[in-house]
């Protein structure tokens, strides 16, 4: 690779990390950093025509809140590490997000064990089976195969997924709505507009 490359691969990634911010508000930062860069240096070195110095990029890295290798990457590399980046980052939200989710569905879960134990021992309560049922379908293992079914079959997705209703919802997750029926095409109980 020759150093015009570099040059090149370098403006590439500086224009993608710079995002809305402008030429001129980049290049007064990098000018409150101690540096003579004006709004057509910034575009010099976004087109590849103006080399980067290393301690510019150090700097400008920390400015931008990237490592420097992001800048310095082949641009489809950056943006393969970019994307990387941001579903782990995602990732990490949903699985917070989804712990305290099921800690909240055991603790209920558990309430409802505690329910049923002190109902039965008033003479002669039957059990409704709903409850015996909500215990038998819904335990950790179902949840994670039904949301993987959901994922796979495409059944459910996140865009459908809000504009359930709480009845709706509740007859997906116990898979009552999973075969789509005439005038359902998504399988989730709406009915053909």
């Amino acid at each position: 690779m020759s150093v015009d490359e570099r040059d090149i691969h370098i403006g590439k990634n500086l224009t993608s990390r710079r995002g809305v911010r402008s030429q001129e508000a980049l290049a007064r930062a990098m000018r409150n950093r101690g540096w003579k860069w004006s709004q057509a240096t910034a575009s010099a070195i976004e087109k590849g025509e103006r080399p980067l110095k290393l301690a510019e990029a150090i700097d400008l890295a920390d400015e931008l809140h990237v490592r420097l290798e992001d800048l310095i990457q082949e641009p489809e590399q950056a943006a393969a590490t970019r994307e990387v980046g941001y579903r782990t980052r995602q990732v990490g939200f949903h699985a917070s997000t989804a712990l305290k989710m099921l800690v909240e569905f055991e603790r209920e879960r558990r309430a409802l064990l505690a329910a049923i134990e002190e109902a039965t021992k008033i003479p002669g309560w039957e059990h409704p089976q709903a409850a015996v049922e909500a215990l038998d379908q819904h335990t950790l293992d179902k949840l994670i195969d039904m949301a993987r079914f959901f994922l796979d079959s495409e059944q459910l997705t996140p865009l459908n997924l809000e504009s359930l209703t709480p009845e709706e919802l509740a007859r997906v997750i116990t898979r009552d709505d999973l075969e789509p029926t005439e005038g359902d095409p998504d399988g989730i109980g709406h009915q053909a507009s």
